[in-house]
């Protein structure tokens, strides 16, 4: 769950001359004691002014960024009660609907998001920064509910507001769901010129987004480039060791990609990792496989049940992975009433095509073909499970 952009290191202004890379590069696990120092001066905060929602609206910003650097589902939840607590000691109609708008979409929750990013937009007084914020929300919104016409209007609009690192990443999106991985690719090349630092985690995301683009090309040596990037604008980041084994894979090195991929699940309590790393164990080790597997399915359900729009689509593809079709089709279903994108249309008919609901399978499938996403996008999602032909 590191696929959504983090906040931009600078304005566009100045992020269009980068600085060079500092001596002494911040590693992993000192980016992240700060940042827990920083959350827990921000609890104090709340406690010592609690009719101070502007202090709720920070520790729950906190708290999202430290998410981005660990996909720990508690720090979404714990953002959600910060910013809750600041709407009850907020004047009516008031209180931080941009930070609700930003946790719903993290969480996929698509009303929410929506209604909090017309909250924003209504306001009398806005900055150019944040109307752009929210329109790119309301995009990805659209881009979800598989609007692709509206996702690109209300993108070129935000575009006209503030044509900043944010814009730049959701360009790539756009581009990757509807163009391929080159389009996609040139708009994060542009993303990664607007960062005022050349460390950090902005930086290293954007190589690590190169680096699945470039996979996907089955482009290993570039891949193999932009993950090294990451490792360097911040070393120890469990999210380059999970890149890196995805590498190690495709050039059919599997030891050497469990032991990645094992780094990266002992490092996230995301239960994804954990169940990959399991199908890869199971190869050698059926009873560890087992053991590896029960502690993915343990964290899945307890996640599940603290936010439903974030795990079902991991969910689902757990169980279809488990050969639990009809849980799978499950899933998949309740996603697919909000969602239609084709990530949610290919997994909502391979759920069907393997639990023998071959009508809403072939339904799924032909409203793929008939849109407007890219054909080497949906050739890999097939090839991960079944898909109609």
């Amino acid at each position: 769950m590191v696929a959504q952009a983090p906040a931009a290191q600078s304005d566009s202004k100045e992020a269009r001359a980068p600085v060079s890379v500092a001596a002494e590069v911040p590693d992993f696990a000192a980016v992240l004691a700060q940042l827990d120092k920083e959350i827990e001066a921000g609890r104090q905060q709340v406690q010592a002014q609690p009719g101070d929602w502007t202090r709720s609206e920070r520790l729950a910003a906190l708290l999202q960024r430290r998410f981005h650097l660990t996909s720990n589902l508690d720090d979404l939840v714990g953002a959600k009660a910060a910013l809750d607590r600041a709407f009850r000691v907020a004047v009516k109609g008031g209180g931080p609907w941009a930070g609700r708008a930003a946790l719903a979409g993290t969480l996929h929750d698509l009303p929410t998001t929506e209604e909090a990013h017309h909250r924003v937009l209504s306001r009398p007084l806005l900055s150019a920064v944040g109307r752009a914020t929210a329109l790119r929300g309301l995009s990805a919104a659209a881009l979800a509910r598989g609007e692709v016409d509206e996702a690109r209007a209300k993108l070129d609009e935000a575009r006209s507001w503030s044509d900043d690192f944010a814009q730049a990443c959701a360009e790539a999106r756009l581009s990757e769901l509807t163009e391929g991985t080159l389009p996609a690719d040139a708009h994060l090349e542009t993303a990664a010129g607007r960062l005022r630092l050349d460390t950090g985690v902005s930086p290293a995301w954007v190589s690590l987004q190169r680096a699945r683009l470039a996979l996907n090309r089955e482009d290993t040596d570039t891949a193999t480039i932009h993950v090294e990037a990451a490792e360097s604008a911040l070393p120890g980041w469990w999210a380059t060791d999970a890149a890196r084994a995805d590498i190690l894979l495709a050039e059919g090195d599997r030891v050497a990609a469990t032991e990645a991929l094992r780094l990266a699940s002992s490092a996230t309590p995301h239960p994804e990792y954990a169940a990959r790393l399991a199908v890869l164990v199971a190869e050698t080790d059926l009873f560890a496989a087992e053991d590896q597997m029960a502690e993915a399915r343990s964290r899945m359900a307890a996640w599940l049940l603290l936010s439903p729009t974030a795990m079902s689509t991991h969910a689902a593809q757990l169980a279809l992975s488990e050969g639990d079709a009809h849980r799978g089709l499950q899933l998949a279903r309740a996603h697919s009433e909000t969602h239609a994108d084709v990530d949610a249309l290919v997994l909502l008919s391979r759920a069907a095509t393997l639990a023998g609901e071959h009508e809403l399978a072939s339904q799924s499938m032909a409203r793929v073909r008939s849109g407007p996403w890219d054909s080497g996008l949906v050739d890999r999602l097939c090839a991960a499970g079944a898909c109609p032909q």
